[in-house]
């Protein structure tokens, strides 16, 4: 399971605290236990409501009507703007029901969001940022398509 680590890391800097370095005060030390983030603050930051959180862990899915989809760019998003807001643009007549992958490494971790979409024919849904602008860093989650269908049954 890829998300593991990730889930470990984040589940250990969630409980644990650094003491005060020399000279540090409490409210500097309780400011940098803030800036740790939790999968789902991350999911969150990165990704929007129009899609549903999905495990996904590598299988091969259907993509026949990936030929229709394009993911653009569309203006500024994150915190002081260091992102790309990203929308999906279904050019065919056809609802399509999307998987979306955005992988993206944080320090040592690297993992991957997975999301499932739905769109309408011939329509543009947003689907986040490209990157997590979070505590002064940028962290970019390059999105690819890994399914994309047409018809009743979504994946």
């Amino acid at each position: 399971m890829r998300l593991l680590p990730l889930f470990s890391l984040l589940f250990f800097l969630s409980f644990c605290s650094t003491p005060p370095k020399q000279g540090e005060t409490a409210a500097e030390t309780q400011q940098s236990s803030e800036d740790t983030l939790t999968y789902m603050q991350l999911y969150d930051l990165v990704i929007q409501d129009t899609g549903e959180r999905i495990e996904w862990h590598g299988e091969e899915i259907d993509q026949s009507a990936a030929g229709f989809l394009s993911i653009n760019e569309n203006g500024r998003c994150g915190e002081n703007d260091c992102g790309k807001a990203l929308a999906l643009n279904n050019s065919g007549a056809d609802q399509i029901h999307v998987v979306i992958q955005a992988p993206f490494q944080i320090e040592d971790v690297s993992s991957h969001l997975a999301t499932k979409y739905t769109i309408a024919g011939n329509s543009t849904i947003s689907i986040g940022c490209s990157h997590l602008c979070y505590a002064g860093e940028a962290h970019l989650f390059e999105r690819r398509i890994v399914g994309a269908k047409t018809g009743e049954q979504p994946f």
